[in-house]
């Protein structure tokens, strides 16, 4: 599951991206919301270092973002599901919400 999810870096915001298509990824919204003209959008890849991202469409009431990656291609992603989890289901999360880590939690 860890080579789906990648570090996205903003500026001085972090969070936490996700590929669902070989060059697009979706990320939480807040995470590139406050960005000013300077800042670019990248995620940090162990190997390639740092490869930048587009935004493609943004959904502020789900705090979503679509991003297009450029330089890189996964060969899969995740699928998303479009069932409800259910109250008692056991679920597992992966993401990296401290940028001063370069492994995610």
């Amino acid at each position: 599951m860890e080579k789906y999810i990648v570090q996205l870096l903003c500026g001085s915001d972090s969070g936490t991206a996700f590929f669902v298509a070989p060059n697009m990824l979706l990320a939480a919204r807040h995470t590139v919301a406050f960005r000013t003209g300077d800042d670019n959008i990248y995620i940090l890849d162990q190997v390639e270092g740092r490869l930048p991202l587009e935004i493609i469409k943004e959904w502020e009431e789900y705090d979503v973002v679509l991003l297009k990656i450029h330089g890189r291609q996964a060969q899969t992603y995740l699928h998303l599901l479009s069932q409800r989890i259910r109250i008692g289901e056991s679920i597992v999360t992966y993401g990296f919400p401290d940028q001063s880590k370069n492994s995610g939690l």
